[in-house]
Formats: structure tokens, sequence, C-alpha cells
């Protein structure tokens, strides 16, 4: 009987403005499926989402025309910590459900490599799922460029996403890669196609070390 192939399962992670985002589509055009915690968050949170309900008695505040309205979420629970860790404690099962979903169909496919792209992925201890860390970086002037050009970020609100987040430099500590995206995006495509084929070089089993 023929062994099914053991997928490698890649953790891509990052503080926020760190180009995460970037990564994870440079992998994908690289022939990676990834996993998004955030569309997994976001799926979930829509009106046929399997958490709706219970946002909807936690927070009514959030919900308008029927749906949650992430922007007013957001700031009812980056003012308020405990509203903040209550949300954490109610989404976070439900992404590492999602993810653990993700990599069994990956397995049963049996694709040589897939990535979980999580910007909590330390934080909430589902790097267990993972063989291997990509941690992406860049300077801290890069990072707070990228961050207060989305829609609805404050100074403040961005030191409150940062204080729930582990400092950048024992991110880069505990990944097994780090890569830079502050030098552009042909250099960080280089740098992630380089580790890439170094993790599928090495196999499941040797890629962690």
């Amino acid at each position: 009987m023929k062994k099914k192939k053991e997928t490698i399962v890649i953790g891509l992670t990052g503080s926020i403005g760190m180009g995460k985002s970037t990564a994870a589509g440079i992998l994908s055009r690289l022939g990676i499926d990834c996993f998004s915690a955030d569309e997994a968050v976001h799926t979930a949170l829509s009106q046929k989402g399997i958490i709706f309900s219970k946002i909807q008695k936690l927070f009514p505040e959030a919900i308008k025309n029927g749906a949650v309205n992430r922007d007013v979420l957001g700031k009812t629970v980056f003012s308020d910590r405990k509203k903040l860790e209550l949300l954490e404690k109610t989404v976070h099962p439900v992404v590492f459900k999602a993810a653990k979903k993700f990599i069994a169909t990956a397995r049963h496919d049996e694709k040589p490599a897939i990535a979980l792209e999580i910007p909590l992925l330390f934080e909430t201890g589902m790097d267990s799922l993972c063989d291997c860390v990509v941690c992406v970086t860049a300077p801290v002037a890069v990072q707070k460029k990228r961050v207060m050009k989305r829609r609805g970020m404050t100074k403040k609100k961005l030191r409150s996403i940062m204080k729930r987040q582990i400092i950048n430099r024992e991110k880069q500590r505990m990944a097994n890669y780090v890569v830079n995206t502050g030098g552009g995006y042909a250099k960080t495509r280089r740098d992630l196609k380089r580790i890439l084929e170094e993790v599928m070089e090495k196999g499941k089993t040797k890629c962690a070390k």
C-alpha cells in the first residue's frame, strides 16, 4: 500500500503591519495553500457564522442592520480589556478548529506543504499545529506607516493591539525563520522562496530543527 506523503505545516506570523498578508500572497503564488485566521473570523462573524448569535448576545451594540459591524465591535473591545478577553475566548477556539480542518483537508489531498497565516500564532498556542514557523518583520517606521493607513486606525488603537502581541524580537526568537519585508516585494519573495525550498528539502521530520 502506497504511503501518503506528509504535509508540512508552515506557520506564518508577525506583529501588526509587518507584512503577513503580503507574505501569504507570495506563498500562494508559489503554490502553497494558505489559511487565513482573519478570513476564518470574518466567516464566523457572518450572519450564518457559528458565533454570530453569541456575539449578538455578548455585544449587542456591535450588531447593525442584522450583521456584525467589525468597526463598532473593535471600538467596543479595544477600550475595555475584559470585553476584549471575552471576544478572544469566543473567537480563538473557532480559528483553532478551522485551522485543524484546513490541515486535515490538506493531508487528505496529500499537499506537500501549506501555510497558516495567524497573527496571534504564539499567543494562542496555535504554533503547536505547525512544523516550523516563519515570522515576518519590518523596521518600526515602516510598520507604523503601513498600519496608520488602515481605515479606522488610531495611535491609541495601535498601542492596544500591540499590547496583546508578543514583542517583535521575541517572536523572531521563537520562530524558525525570519523575513524582513521592509526591503520590498522582490526581496521578500526571494527570501520566502529560499525558505520554502529549504523546508521542502528538509522534510516534515527535520524542518523544525
